[in-house]
């Protein structure tokens, strides 16, 4: 998967805000997948 990947107006992979009416950039958080899930680390 390339950092290209945009959902609305955020790069998925970074959480950079491209364009309106995104203003400020998303916190993003390490995933992976396990047996098709994907916890998350909120630390």
């Amino acid at each position: 998967m390339g950092s290209a990947h945009m959902c609305g107006r955020f790069v998925i992979r970074s959480g950079t805000a491209k364009g309106a009416p995104a203003g400020i950039d998303l916190e993003t958080y390490p995933t992976k997948i396990e047996n098709g899930r994907a916890p998350i680390s909120l630390g």
